[in-house]
């Protein structure tokens, strides 16, 4: 069998680490996104769009702190701009 480089692979069994976090990020993300469609029905559009658009913005400051993956300039700077205009359009007159 040929492994390409950068191929996804399941942990070997000598990993439990591995596994473990494979299983929590089943359980975590499937939990997330089971709340996320049950709650935005409830929020309503502009409600809905500022947690949609807020996501990667979370995402990548969990990798940072908890996977210690570095962010570069250009992330920032989207990030914040992401963040600016979910705050511009909820601050916005009706």
């Amino acid at each position: 069998m040929r492994r390409w480089r950068g191929a996804a692979a399941l942990p070997c069994r000598r990993r439990p680490p591995g596994w473990w976090g494979l299983g929590l990020l089943t359980l975590l993300y499937g939990t997330g996104i089971t709340l996320l469609f049950t709650v935005l029905p409830r929020l309503g559009v502009v409600g809905n769009s500022a947690v949609m658009n807020v996501e990667p913005v979370f995402a990548l400051v969990l990798a940072w702190l908890i996977l210690g993956q570095r962010i570069a300039p250009v992330q920032v700077v989207g990030a914040l701009v992401v963040v600016g205009a979910v705050m511009w359009l909820g601050t916005r007159k009706k």
